[in-house]
């Protein structure tokens, strides 16, 4: 299997996006290609894209995006990376939220840690529990 396809629920399983795991870098931004045609995006230039979230909106059937990795490139920092993107496209189209973060930490930014902490739990265990990765 090239791609192996999941979903990320938000903590009230309501809303989710779709974890796009790929084996190399090469067959991941294939499928970008295809996701991006299927929902007719405009071509973009993803040759050195290691990892991805766009947020590419299905409201219709709760999905707020897609995130396209691939195990070649399974570390921390691309993983949280992508994470923080897929946390913020749930704040702006799930949540609805669009807040100044000001200068000392609040309610906007403990809401979007939370959302953040949530998504990088459920993306890791995932790809944990489907032997994409080895260590928990």
């Amino acid at each position: 299997m090239s791609t192996v396809v999941y979903k990320i629920f938000d903590e009230d399983a309501k809303y989710y996006f779709e974890l796009h795991v790929s084996k190399t870098p090469e067959l991941m931004r294939e499928n970008i290609d295809a996701i991006f045609k299927s929902s007719r995006l405009k071509k973009k230039d993803f040759s050195h894209t290691l990892g991805m979230f766009s947020p590419i909106l299905h409201l219709d059937r709760k999905q707020y995006g897609y995130m396209f990795l691939n195990e070649e490139c399974l570390v921390a920092s691309i993983v949280a990376h992508e994470c923080l993107h897929a946390a913020f496209a749930y704040e702006r189209f799930v949540a609805k939220k669009r807040t100044y973060y000001g200068t000392e930490c609040g309610k906007s930014e403990e809401r979007l840690a939370y959302t953040f902490s949530y998504i990088v739990r459920s993306v890791y265990t995932t790809l944990y529990d489907n032997n994409h990765i080895k260590e928990a």
